[in-house]
C-alpha cells in the first residue's frame, strides 16, 4: 500500500489526469466547431456555435455552485468521481449527437463537470499533500491542462469528431479507476469525524506519530460578513477579471479559427501546436512569487495588453491594405508566443496562488467554490463579446477590445495587489482561527 510521499505523487498525478481531461473539453471546439458550422446536416449558425462554445464556461459556473454542497456532503473525493462522471457522459453525448441544442447540452455536462473539478482539485491538494508538494502541484495545474488542449487539437485534425470524443471518454474512465487508491481529505474526515481519520492521516503522512488535526466550522457566510474575509475574497475576483481580460479562453475555443484559420502556407493546426508547446513549456515555470507581488505583476499584465493591441494592429494593416497573409503569418506568431510567455509568468496561476496565500485551510474550499464560479461567469461575457465582435465587425476588434481591458485593469493591480505586500489583507486570518490536534 502506498503511504507518504509516494502515496502523494500518486494523488498528484492521478489530478493531473482530470486536469488533461478539462483542456481536451476546453479546445474541443477549436478543432470542431468551424467543421459543424459549416456541415449542412448540423445546421449551425455563428451564433449556435458561440453558444456550443460558451456552454462550457455556463456549466462551469453550475458546477462551482453546485460544489459547495457537495464535497461537504460526499467529501472531496467523491466530488471528483461526480465530476468525471458527469465528464463521461458529456464526451458521449458529444460523440453521438449532431442537433444544436443536443451539442450545447454535452457541453453544458462537460462545463459542469469541469467546475466541480475546478473548486475540489486545488482544495484536495491543499488538504492531502504536504506544503511544498501541494505548493507546487497547485501551481503547475495549468501544465496538464495545456496538455491536453494540445491533443484534442492534434487529433481533431486526425480524426472525426466521434473518434475523438470517445477516444476522451477513456481519460475520466481511468481516473475513476484510480480512484478507489486515492484517500479522502483529512480536513474532510475530521469534520465529519470519520473513525478512520487517524489511519489516513498515517496513510497520507507515513509516519506513525503522526497526528490529525481539527479545524474550526467555517460557515460559508463568513467570507461575506467577516471584512477581512471580504476584503480577500474582493482581492481574488480582482485578480480574476485581470486574467479573463487576456482573452485566454476565447483564444483556447478558438485557437484555430481565429488566430491561424487564414494562413495559407500551412494548415493552422501547425500553429496551434506551436502555441501550445509554448504554453506547456512556459506553465512549468513558477509563478507564486508574482502572485504576491504587484511589482512582478505589472509587466506581464502590460506585456498581455500590448500583445493583443500588436495583434488588433496586425490584424487590421493585414485584411485593409494586405490582400493574404503569405509570408507574414510568422509575424503573428511571434506576437502570440510573446503574449504566451507574458500570460504564463503572471496571470495563469495568481487567482489560486492568492486564494493558498489569503485564506486558511478550512477556509479554501467556501473561497475556491466562489471565486471558480466568478470566474466562470466572467469568461462566459468575454467569450460571448469576443465571439460577437469577430462574427459582426472585423478581426482586429476583439484583439483591441481585450487589449484595453487588460491595460485598464492595470488600476486595479496597482492599487489593490501592493495591499497584499503591505499586509492590509489576509495577513492576520491564520491567526485569528483555532487549529488543534485532534
Amino acid at each position: 500500500m502506498l503511504k507518504g510521499l509516494s502515496l502523494q505523487y500518486f494523488v498528484v498525478g492521478s489530478v493531473f489526469l482530470n486536469m488533461i481531461n478539462s483542456g481536451l473539453h476546453v479546445s474541443w471546439t477549436s478543432p470542431f466547431l468551424s467543421q459543424l458550422e459549416s456541415d449542412p446536416n448540423v445546421g449551425l449558425t455563428k451564433d449556435g456555435g458561440s453558444w456550443i462554445a460558451v456552454g462550457f464556461t455556463i456549466g462551469g459556473t453550475m458546477g462551482a455552485v453546485i460544489s459547495g454542497g457537495l464535497i461537504e456532503a460526499r467529501g472531496r473525493k467523491g466530488a471528483m468521481v461526480v465530476s468525471a462522471s458527469l465528464s463521461i457522459v458529456s464526451w458521449l453525448v458529444l460523440a453521438t449527437v449532431r442537433l444544436g441544442y443536443g451539442l450545447f447540452l454535452g457541453r453544458l455536462i462537460a462545463g459542469i463537470g469541469n467546475g466541480i473539478a475546478s473548486v475540489v482539485i486545488p482544495v484536495y491538494l491543499t488538504e492531502v499533500c504536504d506544503s511544498p508538494v501541494g505548493r507546487t502541484s497547485t501551481s503547475l495545474l495549468n501544465t496538464p491542462f495545456f496538455i491536453g488542449a494540445l491533443v484534442v487539437n492534434v487529433s481533431g485534425y486526425c480524426w472525426s469528431l466521434t473518434v475523438v470524443s470517445l477516444f476522451c471518454a477513456f481519460l475520466p474512465l481511468a481516473f475513476l479507476v484510480m480512484c478507489q487508491w486515492l484517500p479522502e481529505s483529512p480536513v474532510y474526515l475530521a469534520k465529519v469525524n470519520a473513525s478512520n481519520l487517524k489511519e489516513v492521516t498515517y496513510q497520507i503522512k507515513g509516519q506513525g506519530d503522526a497526528e490529525p488535526t481539527t479545524y474550526p466550522h467555517f460557515p460559508f457566510s463568513r467570507l461575506f460578513t467577516d471584512k477581512a474575509y471580504r476584503n480577500s475574497l474582493i482581492m481574488c475576483m480582482g485578480v480574476i477579471v485581470v486574467q479573463q481580460c487576456s482573452g485566454i479562453v476565447p483564444l483556447m475555443f478558438y485557437t484555430q479559427t481565429v488566430l491561424f484559420e487564414n494562413i495559407e502556407d500551412l494548415p493552422p493546426v501547425t500553429f496551434a501546436v506551436i502555441f501550445y508547446l509554448a504554453l506547456i513549456a512556459v506553465s512549468i515555470v513558477p509563478t507564486i512569487a508574482i502572485g504576491q507581488d504587484d511589482r512582478l505583476l505589472k509587466p506581464p499584465v502590460i506585456g498581455v495588453g500590448l500583445c493583443l493591441l500588436m495583434e488588433g494592429i496586425y490584424l487590421y494593416v493585414v485584411h485593409k491594405h494586405l490582400s493574404t497573409e503569405i509570408g507574414y503569418p510568422w509575424v503573428k506568431m511571434g506576437i502570440i508566443l510573446f503574449f504566451v510567455i507574458c500570460y504564463c509568468l503572471g496571470l495563469q496561476t495568481v487567482p489560486f496562488t492568492l486564494i493558498d496565500i489569503l485564506f486558511p485551510i478550512h477556509a479554501k474550499a467556501a473561497a475556491t467554490c466562489v471565486c471558480v464560479g466568478f470566474l466562470n461567469c466572467v469568461a462566459s461575457v468575454i467569450v460571448k463579446l469576443f465571439q460577437f465582435l469577430f462574427d459582426n465587425h472585423d478581426m482586429y476588434v476583439p484583439f483591441v477590445m481585450c487589449a484595453s481591458f487588460s491595460f485598464v485593469s492595470l488600476v486595479f493591480v496597482t492599487c489593490f495587489i501592493s495591499r497584499v505586500n503591505r499586509g492590509e489583507v489576509g495577513s492576520d486570518l491564520e491567526l485569528r482561527e483555532n487549529v488543534v490536534p485532534a
